[in-house]
């Protein structure tokens, strides 16, 4: 049994519901027994939930064959616009991309969700990134630091050995003298 069917039969339902809470109202007015005012509460509400049953599956079956419409319409259109791509492809005058939006709820809800998980993955690419190049300046800067301290060292070290030697040679010129 199709959706359209179910709906169909309930929307039957609901007219029964309808018919039988005005018959129930219209008897006991007539008929004036002991518990009028219940009994012309339980046709009201059963008129009105089988009115509220009809109209609600009324809506369901005019939304579905809308969207069996569209989505026949799209599927032409699409047959239409795949044809005259493969004659474009086949004389070799162009390519044509052919993107095919969603039709259904479902369809929709998944491309969101495929949208959603690209911008984070993209945003947690972009964190990695910044990650790597804050840690790559700072080991920069300690490459700098490094060179720094070594150039001092370096600088000491030729200092100490010219001092040296200035005594040793100090030292030289007054054994001659």
């Amino acid at each position: 049994m199709t959706s359209k069917t179910k709906q169909i039969i309930m929307a039957a339902i609901g007219a029964y519901l309808v018919y039988t809470g005005i018959s129930l109202v219209k008897d006991t007015i007539v008929g004036e027994p002991k518990n009028q005012i219940l009994f012309i509460l339980v046709g009201v509400f059963f008129a009105l939930f089988g009115l509220a049953t009809i109209i609600w599956n009324i809506r369901t079956i005019v939304k579905e064959t809308k969207a069996e419409i569209q989505g026949t319409t799209a599927g032409a259109e699409e047959n239409e616009d795949g044809e005259e791509a493969a004659k474009k492809i086949s004389s070799g005058k162009e390519v044509a991309d052919v993107y095919v939006g969603a039709d259904t709820k479902e369809e929709k809800s998944a491309d969101k969700e495929e949208r959603k998980e690209t911008a984070a993955e993209e945003k947690a690419e972009d964190g990695e990134k910044e990650k790597k190049k804050a840690e790559d300046d700072t080991e920069a800067v300690k490459d700098e630091e490094k060179k720094t301290v070594e150039d001092k060292e370096d600088k000491k070290a030729e200092e100490v050995p010219e001092e040296k030697s200035d005594k040793k040679a100090d030292a030289r010129q007054e054994g001659e003298v």
